[in-house]
């Protein structure tokens, strides 16, 4: 753990949650989660995900779900397979990474959104007594 770090990881402790001067600070943000869930502070660490949820954006959106899976923090793997599954360009984009955890995350969430659809879609016919080819 870096100065910088454990000072963040001090801060947040005895400041019960994480400090103003690092919610806009993505690096840091990610530096504290990762010492927080070392350290076992399962409140900090998802504070920092929580707070990471807002932040995704095309340029780190693979990288926050790497995070994500390696921390295991739902709610931002989560959010962060819903902005990939968004649109065609960022799946083809995080399929066409090195990061074989990465595309097995995206790869679940798809099929387990594609068998969702289904059941739903079931259901959805048999109520209104219609059928749809899918």
């Amino acid at each position: 753990v870096r100065p910088r770090e454990l000072d963040d990881f001090l801060a947040a402790v005895y400041g019960f949650g994480v400090p103003a001067e690092l919610q806009e600070d993505e690096p840091r943000l990610l530096s504290l989660l990762s010492v927080a869930d070392r350290y076992g502070l399962v409140a900090v660490r998802d504070e920092c995900a929580s707070l990471l949820e807002t932040r995704i954006t095309e340029a780190n959106m693979a990288a926050l779900l790497q995070v994500a899976d390696r921390h295991q923090t739902m709610g931002l793997r989560a959010a962060a397979l819903s902005f990939i599954a968004g649109r065609l360009e960022r799946v083809s984009a995080v399929m066409d990474t090195d990061d074989r955890s990465v595309r097995r995350s995206l790869r679940e969430f798809l099929s387990d959104a594609e068998s969702c659809y289904s059941k739903h879609s079931a259901v959805v016919d048999l109520k209104m007594g219609v059928t749809l080819t899918v």
